[in-house]
C-alpha cells in the first residue's frame, strides 16, 4: 500500500499546531507498519526530500502562504503518483487544501481529515464578541453560508471523511448537511514520548497545569473566574498557565491582560509561562498534579494525549472530543466550559483526593500507552486498507 499526506502545516517549518502534530504522528505510525508513505508539506525555507526511512519521505514544497502551497503541492503529488501510484491521499479539511488535486488525479480515492473548520474556530474565539447586540444584527443580514467555503467544497470531492470524534462529526453533519454514512470516527494516533511515560506519577498536591494556546476557545477565561472559587476552599492550591498569547474575549488584544484583571488578588496563586520548547513541556507538566482543559469546544487535543501519558489526571471540557478520550470517573471529571463554578467543582473534586488523582493518572497513562500508542495504530491500518479499495459510483 502507497499513501499520501498532504498538509501545508507539519513541524518543524510550519508547525503550527494540532495538524502539525497529527500528520506528523499519523504517517510515522503508517510508515511503522511497513506502508509506503509520502508526505507533502509546507516550508519557507525548504525544498526537496528528505528521507525518514527507506519507505518513509517528506517532501518539501518552498512557499510563503497556505494558498501558495494549495496551488504548487498537486503538481508535486501527480509527479510522485506517475512514479509510485498512491492507493489514497489525506488531506485535512482546514483551508480547502485539497480543492485543486482532483484535476491532477481524478482516480485516486481522496480522504478528508477534519480537526476543526475555520468558520468553527471563528464562532468559538468571537463567542463572548458575537453576543453584542450590533453583532448579532450583522450575522442575521451576513449569515455563513457554505457554500461559499472552501472548506466544505473540498468535502464534496471526498470518497471518504474522517473525523476524530464524534462531536466533530455530529457538527459536520449538522452545519454541513454531510451525510451520515459519508462520515467515520478515525481518532488521531499517538506515539507515546518516554519524556512523558518516565514521569513521576502525581503526589496529589492541589496543582493543576493548562497547556495551550491562551485564546477564547480554550476557556481559559471561565478558569481565571473559576481559580478565585477554588483558593476559597483551598488556599494553598496553585495553578499554571503554559502557552502563549492571544486575543482577548471582546477581541481584545491580549487575553493574558485579561486573564490578570480577573484574577484580581488571586493572581499570586497562578504562574503564567510563555511558550517552550516541546522538549520541554514535560518538565513543566511534572510540576502539576491534574491538568485542566475547559476548552468551550474542542476536537482531539494532542495536549490531553500528553496529559494521560504523562499519568495526570484530568479535568476535561464535556464539549468536544476529550468526553471520547477520557473514560468517565476513571481518567477524566468533565465540566460545564461555560460554567466557572463547574471548572471550580471538578478541580476541588480532585484535589480533595489525592489517591484518586495517582489512580486517575496510572489509568490515563495505560490507556495512552496502549491504545492510542499500539491498538489504534493496527485499527487504522485496517481502516486504510478499506478505504484504499475501489469506489463505487456516487448516486
Amino acid at each position: 500500500m502507497h499513501l499520501g499526506f498532504v498538509s501545508y502545516e507539519f513541524p518543524p517549518d510550519t508547525g503550527f499546531g494540532g495538524i502539525a502534530t497529527y500528520v506528523q504522528q499519523m504517517s510515522a505510525a503508517m510508515a511503522g507498519l511497513n506502508i509506503e508513505v509520502d508526505v507533502f508539506v509546507g516550508s519557507p525555507s525548504r525544498f526537496g526530500v528528505e528521507h525518514l526511512q527507506p519507505n518513509y519521505r517528506i517532501h518539501y514544497i518552498r512557499c510563503l502562504s497556505r494558498e501558495a502551497f494549495i496551488r504548487l503541492s498537486p503538481v508535486a503529488v501527480r509527479s510522485i503518483h506517475l512514479i509510485r501510484p498512491f492507493d489514497g491521499l489525506e488531506y485535512p479539511e482546514y483551508g480547502g487544501e485539497a480543492r485543486f488535486i482532483r484535476e491532477q488525479l481524478p482516480n485516486v480515492p481522496l480522504w478528508i481529515k477534519l480537526h476543526t473548520p475555520s468558520y468553527l474556530v471563528k464562532q468559538l474565539n468571537d463567542r463572548y464578541y458575537d453576543r453584542l447586540l450590533w453583532r448579532r444584527v450583522k450575522k442575521a443580514f451576513f449569515p455563513y453560508k457554505k457554500e461559499n467555503d472552501p472548506e466544505y467544497l473540498s468535502l464534496q470531492m471526498a470518497d471518504r471523511v474522517f473525523a476524530p470524534c464524534h462531536s466533530l462529526r455530529a457538527i459536520a453533519i449538522r452545519d454541513w448537511q454531510i451525510k451520515s454514512d459519508r462520515i467515520q470516527i478515525v481518532p488521531y494516533p499517538y506515539r507515546v514520548a518516554s519524556a512523558f511515560t518516565n514521569m513521576e506519577l502525581p503526589d496529589g498536591s492541589p496543582t493543576a497545569i493548562f497547556v495551550g494556546r491562551l485564546e477564547t476557545r480554550k476557556g481559559v477565561w471561565n478558569l481565571a473566574k473559576a481559580i478565585p472559587l477554588v483558593l476559597q476552599e483551598i488556599p494553598n492550591a496553585r495553578f499554571i498557565f503554559l502557552g502563549k498569547d492571544s486575543q482577548g474575549p471582546l477581541r481584545q488584544r491580549s487575553m493574558k491582560k485579561v486573564l490578570l484583571r480577573t484574577l484580581g488578588p488571586s493572581v499570586t496563586a497562578v504562574e503564567f509561562i510563555d511558550a517552550v520548547p516541546l522538549q520541554e513541556v514535560p518538565t513543566v507538566l511534572s510540576r502539576a498534579s491534574v491538568a485542566v482543559f475547559p476548552s468551550l469546544w474542542e476536537n482531539f487535543p494532542n495536549v490531553c494525549l500528553e496529559a494521560m501519558a504523562a499519568g495526570r489526571a484530568i479535568v476535561a471540557s464535556r464539549g468536544g472530543g476529550m468526553v471520547d478520550m477520557l473514560t468517565p470517573n476513571s481518567g477524566g471529571v468533565f465540566v460545564d466550559p461555560e460554567d466557572p463554578r463547574s471548572i471550580a467543582d471538578g478541580l476541588l473534586e480532585l484535589f480533595r483526593d489525592p489517591a484518586r488523582i495517582r489512580e486517575m493518572g496510572i489509568r490515563n497513562r495505560e490507556r495512552a500507552v496502549q491504545y492510542y500508542g499500539k491498538e489504534l495504530i493496527q485499527e487504522l491500518l485496517y481502516l486504510l486498507s478499506d478505504a484504499a479499495l475501489p469506489r463505487p459510483p456516487k448516486l
